[in-house]
Order: C-alpha cells, then sequence, then structure tokens
C-alpha cells in the first residue's frame, strides 16, 4: 500500500528521494539484460478520453444504479492441491479455528490499544518509546488509530474498547460543522490516506455496527474530499476526471502537490473506487462512485495503450500522449491500483473491472515476474521501460509487493471461475533474466485457477522467507533481492539453498527497516483461506510470536531500524498495525464463517466492507438520487 506523505514539503522531499532513489536502484541493484517484447499499440499512441468506445467511456460508470450484483458473482471455493476447485470447501479442519493463537493476537492487539489509550487518545498514532502522540497535520488530527482501530476492536469483540473508540470518532466527525474541519490543519491532507484510512474504516465500522452515526461521519469526511475530483480541467472548467490528492480540511480548497504540472500517482487516483462506491449504495447518493470511476475510466483507458494491462506509476492527468519512458510496478506508488481492479469486481459484478484485472494479471507474469531456478520462488520488481520497447527488472522487491500473493489467491478462487478456458503465456527470452535466475520455460496450457494459485503460494513463499531470514528478527523487511550465489557481500545475505538441484541465489534484505508492515500476512491469510494448507497458519504463527518478542515495548508495538539487530527501535506505532497487520492474523487463525469471502472484501487497509447483496448492501437500490 502506498504511503503519502502528510505534508506539501514532505511530498516535494519524498518526488526527490523516489526519483534519486530509483536511480540508484536501476544503477546498483538493476542489473540485467534487456529485451524486445512484441508490444502494440508503441509508446507515444494518442489516448482520448473516450477512445470513440462507449464501453469505456465516463457515461458507462453513470449507470452506477444499473449495476446490481449479478447472479454471476464470484464462487469462493477452496482449491485442491491439484489446482481444481473443490466446491465442498475442501477438508473439514480448513474451517475450524484456532482459538489459542486467536487469543493470542487478540491479547497483541489489545497491548496495543491500552498503549494508545494511555499515551496518545485523541491523536493519529502513538510513540511508543518517547510515551507521547504524533499527529500527521500537526497541530490537527483525523483519530488515524482510532478509526483504523474500529473494525478490528468490533471484530475481535472488545467491545468496551469498541464503544469509547466510537464515542470518540463520532463526535470528531458529526456536527454542523463536524470538529474535524474547525481545526488548524497544518498542510493539506491526503486524498488517498483519508479515503483509505478514515472513509474506508467508518464506513467498515457502520457495516459491522450498524450505527447510522459512522454514514453520517463518512459523509463529512466525502464532502471534503470531494473537491479533489471536482476541480476544473481543460476548456470550460470540464471535470478533471483525474484527482488532486490534497486538500484544505477546511475551506475545501484543492490543490495539485507537483506544482501544476497536473501529475497523478497510479495508486492515488485507482484506490478510491471500493469506499466511494460502497458510500454511494448505502446512501443512494451515486455522485460519489461517478467522481471515483470517471478517474478510473481515463486509467483504463491508459492500460489499453501502452503495455496491455500495465499503467505507469505515475501520469499526467491532462496528457493525451503517453511518454516513452515509464516506470511500472506493484510496488510503491501503483499498488493497490491492481489490488482494486479484482477487489471492485468482487464487489459490485461491474465485469469492466473483471477484464482489467485478467489483463494485469497476465501482464504482470509475462513482463514482470522473476523466478529462482527451481521455480520455488518468485517476485515482482518494478520494471523500467527506457523506450523503444526495452524493458529492465530491478533486481530488488518491496515488502508492499506482498499482498500479491493474496491477489492471486483471490484471483484464483473468485475470478478465475469466470474465465476457465485454457491459455498459453508468451515465453521470455533468456536475456533479460538477472544472472543466476532462471528464463521461465513457455508454459503448457493450464487453467487461470491452477496458474494464479501457483503463482500466488511462489510470491507468498518468497516474502516470508525474506520475512524469516536466520539471522534477522523475522518479522519483515522493506526491500529484499536475491543476488546470484557468490556475489552478494558477506555481510548482507543469509544463505538459501535448494533441496537436490544445487544452490539457489542468495536472498538478503537490501532495506532492513520494518515499521509493522501487514503484507506478507495478508497474503497467508488469503493462501490460507484459499487452500486450507495448515503451512501458511504455521508461517503466520511464527511472524505473529517474532513481531511479540521484538516489536513489543513496555507501551504498545514500536517498528525496528534493522531487522538483524532488533533492538535498534522505530519509534512509532503505525495505526495500520491496529488496522492490518493484527486483523489478518487474527482471520488467519479464525474460521472461514468470520467475514466470509464470498460477503465480504477488505479494502487496501483491510477495512471490511459487503459485496452487493449482502451485509448492508443487501437489498438496496444502489445510487438512485444524485
Amino acid at each position: 500500500m502506498v504511503r503519502t506523505a502528510p505534508s506539501p514539503r514532505l511530498v516535494f522531499a519524498a518526488i526527490a528521494a523516489v526519483g534519486i532513489l530509483s536511480i540508484a536502484s536501476y544503477l546498483y541493484y538493476g542489473y540485467c539484460c534487456a529485451s524486445t517484447f512484441d508490444i502494440w499499440p508503441v509508446p507515444g499512441v494518442e489516448v482520448g478520453d473516450d477512445g470513440g468506445d462507449p464501453a469505456w467511456s465516463t457515461a458507462y460508470h453513470k449507470a452506477w444504479s444499473s449495476l446490481p450484483r449479478t447472479s454471476a458473482k464470484p464462487i469462493w471455493m477452496r482449491v485442491r492441491s491439484d489446482g481444481e476447485g473443490a466446491l465442498d470447501g475442501g477438508s473439514k479442519a480448513a474451517t475450524v479455528a484456532d482459538v489459542e493463537k486467536m487469543e493470542f493476537v487478540k491479547e497483541m492487539a489489545l497491548h496495543a490499544w491500552k498503549g494508545y489509550v494511555a499515551h496518545a487518545w485523541g491523536a493519529d498514532d502513538l510513540l511508543p518509546l518517547a510515551r507521547e502522540p504524533y499527529n500527521w497535520y500537526q497541530p490537527a488530527t483525523l483519530l488515524n488509530t482510532a478509526v483504523d482501530a474500529l473494525s478490528t476492536l468490533h471484530l475481535m469483540n472488545l467491545t468496551a474498547e469498541f464503544v469509547a473508540a466510537k464515542a470518540l470518532v463520532l463526535s470528531h466527525y458529526t456536527g454542523t460543522p463536524p470538529p474535524f474541519q474547525r481545526q488548524a490543519f497544518g498542510s493539506y491532507i491526503s486524498v488517498f490516506e483519508t479515503t483509505i484510512r478514515v472513509l474506508g474504516g467508518l464506513l467498515s465500522a457502520y457495516e459491522l455496527d450498524g450505527d447510522a452515526g459512522f454514514v453520517r461521519a463518512a459523509e463529512a469526511v466525502a464532502a471534503v474530499l470531494m473537491p479533489a475530483f471536482e476541480a476544473g480541467e481543460g476548456k470550460g472548467g470540464a471535470p478533471r476526471r483525474m484527482p488532486m490528492n490534497l486538500v484544505n480540511a477546511s475551506s475545501g480548497e484543492a490543490v495539485d502537490p507537483f506544482g501544476g504540472s497536473r501529475v497523478v500517482v497510479l495508486a492515488q487516483a485507482g484506490t478510491l473506487q471500493l469506499e466511494f462506491g460502497y458510500l454511494a449504495d448505502v446512501t443512494g447518493k451515486r455522485r460519489y462512485a461517478e467522481a471515483a470511476m470517471a478517474a478510473h475510466t481515463k486509467l483504463a483507458r491508459l492500460a489499453r495503450s501502452n503495455v496491455p494491462g500495465l499503467v505507469p506509476m505515475m501520469l499526467d492527468s491532462a496528457v493525451k500522449r503517453l511518454p516513452k519512458e515509464q516506470d511500472f510496478g506493484v510496488g510503491s506508488l501503483s499498488d493497490s491500483y491492481y489490488e482494486y481492479l479484482l477487489k471492485v469486481w468482487v464487489a459490485t459484478g461491474d465485469d469492466v473491472f473483471l477484464k482489467l484485472y485478467h489483463q494485469a494479471a497476465d501482464a504482470l507474469v509475462t513482463h514482470m515476474l522473476q523466478e529462482t531456478p527451481d521455480g520455488k520462488f518468485a517476485f515482482l520488481p518494478d520494471l523500467h521501460s527506457s523506450g523503444h520497447l526495452q524493458f529492465q527488472p530491478a533486481a530488488t522487491f518491496q515488502h508492499l509487493t506482498c499482498f500479491t500473493g493474496g491477489m492471486f489467491a483471490l484471483g484464483a478462487v473468485a475470478a478465475c471461475p469466470n474465465r476457465p478456458e485454457p491459455f498459453h503465456l508468451a515465453p521470455r527470452s533468456p536475456d533479460r533474466r538477472r544472472p543466476g535466475l532462471a528464463p521461465v520455460p513457455p508454459r503448457a496450457p493450464a487453467t487461470c485457477r491452477a496458474r494464479e494459485l501457483a503463482l500466488a503460494a511462489k510470491l507468498t513463499r518468497t516474502c516470508h522467507a525474506a520475512a524469516t531470514l536466520r539471522a534477522s528478527a523475522g518479522v519483515g523487511f522493506e526491500v529484499a533481492g536475491f543476488w546470484p550465489v557468490g556475489w552478494a557481500p558477506a555481510d548482507v545475505y543469509d544463505a538459501f539453498r535448494g533441496d537436490g538441484d544445487g544452490p539457489l541465489p542468495q536472498l538478503n534484505l537490501h532495506g532492513r527497516m520494518y515499521n509493522l508492515r501487514p503484507e506478507t500476512v495478508e497474503s497467508l491469510f488469503y493462501m490460507w483461506r484459499a487452500t486450507g494448507d495448515p503451512v501458511w497458519r504455521e508461517m503466520g504463527w511464527t511472524i505473529a510470536q517474532n513481531i511479540n518478542r521484538h516489536c513489543r515495548g513496555k507501551v504498545g508495538f514500536h517498528g525496528l531500524r534493522d531487522a538483524f539487530r532488533p533492538t535498534k527501535a522505530l519509534d512509532m506505532q503505525e495505526s495500520f498495525l491496529l488496522a492490518e497487520t493484527f486483523k489478518y492474523l487474527y482471520l488467519l487463525f479464525a474460521g472461514d464463517d468470520v467475514l466470509p469471502l464470498d460477503q465480504y472484501v477488505f479494502n487496501t487497509e483491510a477495512h471490511p466492507l459487503s459485496v452487493r447483496g449482502h451485509g448492508r448492501r443487501k437489498d438496496l437500490k444502489w445510487g438512485t438520487r444524485a
């Protein structure tokens, strides 16, 4: 998940840092030989707003009320080891809860919450070592931790804690005007972060608790965010279609953090549709969905313009010609765009998103995937296009990409039944591989389900291996990669050997920080739900114990500056620890009847929202009012 900076000054610093780090990554870590792919159309092709194709026009998405949950809804099923579906849910043991481990994780969450209550109540986050509060937009607060924790507290039946958090949050976000708007914000607020954490958290709390006060609070937040979509662009002040990412919470003014260049970060524009779509459904006001869907319409056009299925990490909101130099990835700046292609379809039944997801999944495997020679481990690095159809994958992968194991697992059991035909993937040239990483041979015909579940297992296994290297704290990482045998400096890797086929490339951590990120355990959860294989629970249990051992303090939980030196603590208890990391660990050990995945979908902050036709979206007339 992208984490944007909370102030314009930090935004500009982050942009510069990303550029410098990207260049350094390609020069130092990104050694590989480029290969030419036969891709159509070529870079520089003009991209019209609607392209003459009414199915891709904004008008399509304005028919939001005509998109009910159809009978072609995803079929959630376990997958047997042979890759075929088991409609009976797999083994009976797969649905049994491990109550002891659930209680272990619940106690961890309660410890984190108590630290926040004692030392940061009413603030965004807790500094557990300093025992002080921290606010993103000093001195104002959006109550990030309190809102992010709501769905987790409710899920874990921490009733007293949920009631206290609910009272705090509703008092902050309801009223005329609500108190949160009367604060003196030290900077503009992030549309992306506020949507996934605050708007998503409020809507999820409504979904689980049923108090309409959460919907009123969500509408108050949405009213602050909507100017980001409504700012003029082009002749006559036509709608932007791409949202600005910063707004003034007090005045409603939307600003461009890139100095008027109208640059849009892919994940920011492509990670709003679940939340605004749900809000449109439960309020009957389709304008919320239309705003988010208009942005996605333009992204969908761009997705078909250069590398089918992939969209550059950053693009100009008004551009009609794509640049030749492009960067693609599923990590920072782009991750949740791909995540939401699948999840918006699961939530709404809009087949446009299903088609985009399948196209993206094929493109990720064809152009980006890197595998070890034995085929057991795989990762998705950033991909740089230098023009003339030359592609160069980096040698490293971010922990943020580790959500993809879960994405492919969900796709295998939910989306693939809607694409059962066998298909081939184009073979990839050996010369584009890094030394020590074997090319993927031409694949035999395989079902979508078998391909995506096998890939999900490889990606998840790789992230778990990187997170639990023998010399580390065994909790996580920021950036990892494979060195060819004998290439890695002796002090930065933990030897990683195969069984019987000779040594594998050595896995090491390039970025050793761990800030309590959830992506690996997220994928472990989806792999468990998809297969019922106890190995995924065992992996999660190892990480849960290591987090408790190395990141727990007298007050709350802290991150690690260096996973190989766990005594070096990082003084921040991120709100997503409660929203995501502990929630996914708890659900990993819960029974499958807890938030079943044919009825709920998780936003990128792990806030559960019902699928159309279930929960609070059952028997609704969606988006009937403007």
